[in-house]
Order: structure tokens, then sequence, then C-alpha cells
């Protein structure tokens, strides 16, 4: 109630009578909505602020546990032990600085991906940005526009789909008078609308607020599972085997304070899994760079790895495969009617559509070229094209009553008449369309009987390199579905000519009645045709129940179910508004050749995600089993901080550094978790077999001090460590095999040359020999296993 009292002092109405929509808002009225904060601004902002970034990357529960860890080791004096600090805070300003740069990076390209509203202001059309939006604002709607504020229909009409808010895909039209919800997308028509709600009053922010985002945010990322998985379970037991370890050292042992404080200290920080939380997002941050150096924006960070994993791609045949640029080749007259006049009816016919598209755009370009006689027809009514009609229709004043649509639909039960004349065009992958007149007039819901009088042949160019770019995903054994809304037999034609596999066999989805319908079919056909939005995203449905990873390709808007529905979805930057913001991934040069680089680079991205999470997983494994089996020895945990700084540099965090930079095409297997784990049990049950066999040899064989036990146990997991980097790194070439030599080099010099620094003894001839057997023990068992 206070707003509206609001909205009178400052002569701001929501119910919008005042407002001229032919004229709209003047500036001194936008300047005064803007004073007042009634223009569409993000409730819940797509980038984190610099703030925002700074706490998420600070204050983790890790971070805090490492920082109270460091306090512990400094009260007791320990200042050298307390260096693995400074690995943390290295760790938050990498992690700061690649967030920072990414958001800075995708903020810019975000702007051409951006959907932009066209407004009337003072009498004239603006396009701005939707953020400048403001309550009262007169909006000018068309096909393919993504509602972005609530509005109400003033002068014209449009078929609203509004299945990313209600789950509905029925179309809805909506006429004067009606309500427009924000998050819905426009199939057809258009309209001048009026906002009425802007900001957190849309129906879209409040849904957000309470249910969160209307896009498709399923998250499949093994990789996120897997993190998650490792913190849960490390943040419920590292506290308990903490204490448990102090209790041992300082109650059991006997050991002094500053002792127990720095082993206690050891075995935990080895159980934390900050690194793997690190590298994981960086390498995800790197590809995201690399993309967009592709010409790609990517708007959901895990969805590399699910692109890595695709085995079914659907593509949509126009826009994707073709450049999108349809031309007129011929009109032929099909009825012998002298009087018909097939130029004047075609020309009133795009004169006064408000259709927009390639389609409408090429029969402009023909008439403006080709056609003298402009005389203008008045409207009455008209009915706008949509993908499930396919076709729409002008009832002109004259009683002349225009139809243009798909031959199988106008035609009905006498397409056989015309077969010969329209297979011999669609052999040469021509798209064909009629032109018929009827002396009833023409409904949304109802097709009248109609007279043919003209055949409209047209063309749409093959992309460069789509042959190519099909082929490279054959290679890879990725399947490829040609799911589109011409006509099957046309749309096998360009399949045929970019070599999809098995292109002859297509089907017309028009036949598929119901789910069973579509589900057997995926098993036999690989081009769809005169595919419904609803066909499409039912399409893909059947192809993930059968156990496929679907990602899905298109710009249109009869495409934005199926991209919602994919597993991973990739629309053109020249599309409609909706598929962009649906969509994980834009094209910003709309170019198909592009999509390998995509999918080499999530492949390259996730499979150096898999070697390096393999080698952080093993410190987390043999910490968190040493700290509970020495438990049950009268022996102190082996390691100290310092110590765990430098195996943790050196043969781990760095080398997975580099390695995570560097190129890997091959395919993403399947099960994360399970190669993970693979990689990395054989090298940790090797450390845990050492520091227990050196602790038997030390009770039973020879008396070794504590220090002495330290030095082997360091080299040992060093050298394990970077067995398991051999292992994981195969087939090694020159730039492996150098970061393998070259920090195993770096671990050597620092244990002679720097014992002292990090608390080890020299190496004597006992020592030589236990660190001998022992690594050539481990040597069999990593390589054997």
């Amino acid at each position: 109630m206070q707003k509206k009292q609001d909205f009178k002092k400052y002569n701001i109405y929501n119910n919008n009578t005042d407002i001229n929509i032919n004229i709209g808002l003047t500036k001194d009225q936008v300047k005064t909505r803007k004073e007042k904060g009634l223009f569409n601004y993000n409730v819940k902002p797509k980038f984190k602020t610099t703030g925002q970034i700074l706490v998420s990357n600070i204050f983790t529960y890790f971070n805090i546990l490492n920082f109270v860890l460091a306090i512990f080791v400094l009260a007791v004096g320990e200042i050298k032990n307390v260096f693995f600090i400074g690995v943390v805070i290295c760790n938050i300003f990498i992690g700061i600085a690649q967030e920072i740069k990414v958001r800075s990076i995708i903020k810019k390209l975000s702007i051409v991906s951006q959907p932009k509203a066209i407004v009337i202001r003072d009498g004239n059309q603006e396009e701005i940005d939707i953020s400048e939006i403001v309550l009262d604002d007169i909006i000018i709607l068309n096909s393919g526009n993504q509602i972005v504020a609530d509005a109400i229909v003033k002068d014209g009409f449009v078929e609203v789909n509004e299945s990313l808010i209600t789950g509905e895909s029925d179309l809805v039209l909506k006429k004067q008078g009606d309500k427009l919800i924000s998050g819905s997308f426009v199939v057809s028509g258009s309209c001048k609308a009026c906002v009425q709600s802007v900001g957190e009053k849309t129906y879209v922010s409040k849904i957000l607020t309470d249910v969160g985002q209307y896009k498709n945010t399923k998250n499949k990322s093994e990789i996120m599972k897997y993190i998650n998985t490792v913190v849960k379970i490390v943040a419920v037991v590292i506290i308990p085997v903490g204490v448990l370890r102090f209790y041992k050292e300082y109650f059991w042992l006997h050991n002094n304070i500053k002792d127990s404080v720095v082993f206690t200290v050891a075995s935990v920080i080895g159980m934390i899994p900050e690194g793997i939380i690190l590298l994981t997002s960086v390498t995800l941050m790197i590809g995201v760079i690399r993309l967009i150096k592709l010409n790609t924006l990517t708007q959901d960070l895990f969805c590399l790895e699910t692109l890595a994993k695709v085995d079914v791609l659907c593509l949509d045949k126009t826009g994707t495969l073709t450049q999108g640029e349809i031309e007129v080749d011929e009109i032929i007259k099909i009825n012998n009617n002298n009087l018909i006049n097939i130029e004047l009816m075609l020309y009133n016919f795009c004169l006064s559509t408000k259709d927009i598209g390639s389609t409408v755009e090429g029969l402009k370009k023909y008439i403006n070229k080709n056609i003298d006689n402009k005389k203008n027809w008045d409207v009455q009514d008209l009915v706008c094209f949509s993908s499930d009609r396919k076709w729409s229709g002008i009832n002109f004043k004259n009683n002349i009553n225009l139809v243009l649509g798909a031959p199988e639909i106008l035609l009905n039960n006498n397409i056989n008449k015309y077969n010969y004349l329209i297979n011999k065009y669609i052999d040469q992958g021509k798209r064909i369309l009629v032109l018929g007149v009827s002396d009833k007039k023409l409904d949304i819901n109802i097709l009248p009987e109609i007279d043919p009088v003209a055949f409209i042949i047209m063309s749409d160019k093959v992309r460069d390199k789509a042959f190519e770019t099909i082929d490279f995903f054959k290679k890879q054994g990725v399947k490829i579905k040609i799911i589109s809304g011409d006509n099957a037999a046309s749309v096998s034609r360009i399949a045929r000519l970019v070599r999809v596999e098995e292109s002859e066999k297509y089907i017309d989805s028009s036949s598929l009645k119901s789910n069973e319908d579509i589900k057997k079919a995926i098993k036999n056909y690989n081009i769809f045709g005169r595919t419904k939005p609803e066909q499409k995203r039912e399409i893909i449905k059947a192809y993930q129940e059968a156990g496929h990873v679907v990602g899905m390709i298109g710009d249109g808007v009869n495409d934005i179910l199926a991209l919602k529905q994919a597993d991973c979805s990739i629309a053109m930057s020249e599309g409609s508004d909706a598929a962009r913001q649906i969509s994980k991934f834009v094209l910003l040069d709309s170019d198909f050749k592009s999509v390998p680089n995509i999918v080499n680079e999530g492949r390259r991205v996730i499979n150096n995600i898999i070697r390096s999470a393999s080698m952080f997983l093993i410190k987390n494994i043999y910490s968190f089993a040493l700290s509970l089996i020495l438990l049950f020895f009268a022996s102190s945990y082996p390691f100290q901080p310092i110590q765990l700084t430098l195996l943790g540099t050196l043969t781990v965090g760095l080398p997975s550094f580099f390695l995570v930079l560097e190129n890997n095409k091959e395919p993403i297997k399947k099960n994360f978790f399970k190669i993970v784990l693979r990689n990395a049990l054989p090298p940790s049950v090797a450390i845990i077999f050492n520091i227990l066999l050196i602790n038997i040899i030390n009770k039973y064989l020879i008396n070794l001090d504590s220090i002495e036990i330290s030095t082997m146990a360091v080299i040992l997991t060093g050298l394990c460590n970077l067995l398991a980097l051999i292992k994981i790194s195969k087939p090694i070439n020159f730039k492996r095999r150098l970061i393998i030599i070259v920090f195993l080099a770096i671990f050597l010099f620092s244990i002679i040359f720097f014992k002292n620094i990090f608390l080890l003894c020299n190496i004597n001839i006992k020592i030589l020999i236990i660190i001998l057997i022992l690594g050539l023990l481990s040597f069999w068992g990593i390589n054997y296993f």
C-alpha cells in the first residue's frame, strides 16, 4: 500500500493508464523512476562482488582450521614449522586473483550475449540494457525475446512459452490487457507492453528468492560430488582425530607440549584437502579463459566436465549446420488463375507480417529486389508463425486471406498431387514453402482449407568446415543427431552433404504420437524432421534415459526447451535471447566449427583435474590412515609440518600445477571417483607400508632416533609421490619428463643441502640401505597395481 502512495507522490502509476504507447516515457519520467530505484536491477547479481570473492576464498572452514593450527604452533615457539601457512596464503591469493580475472573477462563478454530491450521513449525506439528498464516503460517484444520484466500487453499479441517458470510447455496467447510474466519467452507474434513491475518485485525475482534459479541448474558434475564427498568426510573426522593424536602424543607417549602440538598439527594439515579444491577451481577458471580466446562464453563452470563426456550431440539444422541466411531461389506458380497476382500477395504478406527470422528476411530481400507492384493492403488481423503450427497467416480487409507454411501442413491430403515437384527440390537440399489463399478467415487455433497458389523455393548455405566438424565427432565416438523443424527429407539431404552417419534414414516427427514412439525412433534414426519444440525436448530426454550424456546446439526459440533439457547446451550468439540465456555455452562467433575446440578444452581440463586430484588424494589418504593406525603404535607421527610443506610443494602441488596446463585431448573415461581412487591408492598404501615397516625395523631390528625416522619417511614419501606422478603422467612426453626430472632434482637438492631447515639428518649407510630396499618395494608395488 505504501508503494502505491509513493507512485502517486512522484507521478508514477503502476496501472499505466496515463502512458501513451506510441510516445512512452519522457526523459524526465525515466530519471524520476531511476531516482526512486524503480528500475530493473538484478536482485541476485550474476557475478560475485570483490568483497564476496575475498570472503569466499579467505573464510573457509579449512583456511580457518589452518590458521588456528598455525597459532598453536607459534604458541609453542616452533616458528619454522609454521611455514605451511605460507602455502595456504599463496593458495588464497591465487584463488582470489584467478576468480577476479575470470569475472572481469566474463563480465565484458557477457555484454555481447545479454539480451537487450527495445523501448519507446519520447516517441523514439531505443535499444537499452535490460537493467535500464524502468517502471511503466513501453517495451517492444518479438519472437525469441525473453520477457525480462512483468508487463501488460497494450497493443498486438504474442504467444508465450512459460515453461521456464511454470513447467507447462503449452503456448499461451497474450492479447491486449493480458499479463506477461518475466522469465518466460515469446514464441511468436509481436506486441507493445507496459512494464508493471521491476527488480525484486517481478515474478521471476520472487521465484529466485524462494526456490532458486528458474534455469536448468541440474548439476551432474562428478568432480563436485568427489570434492564435496572428500570435504564432508574430512570436515567430520579431522578434529576428533586431531584430539586423539594430541592425547596419544602428550598423555601416552609423554612428549612435551611442544612436540605434541607439532606432531598433532602435522597429522591434521596432511588431511586437509585445500590443495585439490584450489587446483580444481584454478584449472576450471583457466579453461574458461582459454575458451574465451576461442570466442566461447562459459556460463556454467562445471559444464566443461559434462561437455567433455558428451556421447550424443543433437543439432538444429538452420543456423547450426547451415549459415541461417535464407535466400529465395525461385517462385513456382501452381494455380492457373491469371487473376491471382502472386507477387502482390507475397509483397503484402511480407510487408504486414509481424514474424521475424531468417526466412522472413530472405523473403523481404527477394520482394525488394524483384517486385515492382507494391500496392499496400490494409490488415484486419494476423496469425504469427510458431514451430507448433508450421504456418502463419494474414487476414486482409479486402477479404483476401493469405497463409504461408510447410507443404505437408497446408496441402494436407492434396500433397500427393505435388510430390514430384516437392521431392525434386528436397533432393537438392532446398527448403520449400507454400503460399496459399483461403476464403475463410484464418484463426490461431484452426487452419481452414487452403487453395495453394505458389511454391517458394529457398536455400541456405552449409557452413564452412561443417563436414570437418562432423568428422571430428565421428572420430571421437560421438553420435550426431539432427533434430529440425524443417522437412525431414530436406534435413536428410543437408545431413548427407556433411556426411552424418546413416543420414539417409530419417523420420517425420509428426508421426511420433507418444513418448514410446520417440524411444523406439531414437534407436533407428539419426535425422528427425518436422519436430515440434516439445518433441525436441522429449527426444533428448529419451537419449538421456537410454544412458547417454546429451549435448544440444541450437539458436532459435524452438530450441529452448531442448537446450534446457540437455546435459550440456550450446547457443549461437546470433540466436534468440532466451536460447542464449538458457545455455551453458554461447558461441560468440556463432560458428559451428568452434565446437571441437570447446570439447578439446573440456577434455584437457577434466583429464588434468583427474591427475591433480589423484596426486592430492594420496596425501589425504596416507595422512588420515597414519593418524589412525599410529594411535595403536608406541611411536610418534613421523612428519613435522615443515616436512609436509616440502613434500606437498615439490612432489605434489607444483608438479600438479604444471601438469594442468598441458594439452590432453583424450576422451574422458567414466566414473571420475573410481579413476582417481585407483590412481591414488597404490602410492598411498606404499607410503603407509613404508612408515609401518620403518617403525617395525626401529622396534625389532635397528634402534633409530626420531629424526632418522622422519628423514626416511620424508624421502620415501617424496619418492612414492614422484613415482605416482610418473605413472599418472603416462604417456611420458618431453614436457612431462622435464617436469618430473626438475622437481626430483629440486627435492633431492633440498633434502641434502637444506636438511637443517627441514629437520632432516645426514643419510648414513643404514638409512640408505633401508631407503633402497623400501624404495624398490614401493616402485614394484606402485607400478604393479
